[in-house]
C-alpha cells in the first residue's frame, strides 16, 4: 500500500494538469494542498475526475478559489480526507505559474 506523496503538479498558467491518478483496482484517501509561491494572489480550480479530458462541472471540489499571495500569513489551501476511486484522477489548475500543488494520502485495496 503506497502512503505519503501520491502525486505532485506544478502547471503552467491557466493549464489543467493531472497530479494524481488512483491506480486500477485501488482506493485512496487523500489530502490535496495548494500553495502559492508567487508575490501576487491566484485562483485556483481543483477536481476530481474520471474524464478522458478537462474535467466538468460536476467534477470540480474546489472552483474559482482564490489562494492569497506567498507573503501572506493565510497560507495554503487544503482539502483533507477526499475519497478517490480506481481510476479517478485529481486534476488541478491556475490562472498563475506559481501554484504549487501536492497530493498526499494513502492507497488501499478496492
Amino acid at each position: 500500500m503506497a502512503s505519503g506523496i501520491l502525486g505532485k503538479a506544478l502547471p503552467a498558467a491557466e493549464t489543467y494538469a493531472t497530479a494524481y491518478t488512483v491506480p486500477a483496482e485501488k482506493t485512496a484517501t487523500v489530502n490535496i494542498s495548494a500553495c502559492n509561491t508567487g508575490a501576487e494572489a491566484a485562483v485556483v480550480r481543483i477536481a476530481i475526475t474520471s474524464e478522458a479530458g478537462d474535467p466538468v462541472a460536476a467534477d470540480f471540489i474546489e472552483y474559482g478559489t482564490p489562494l492569497t499571495a506567498s507573503d501572506s500569513p493565510e497560507g495554503p489551501l487544503l482539502r483533507t480526507g477526499e475519497v478517490v476511486g480506481a481510476g479517478e484522477k485529481v486534476v488541478v489548475w491556475s490562472d498563475k505559474a506559481t501554484v504549487a500543488f501536492r497530493v498526499s494520502g494513502f492507497e488501499g485495496v478496492e
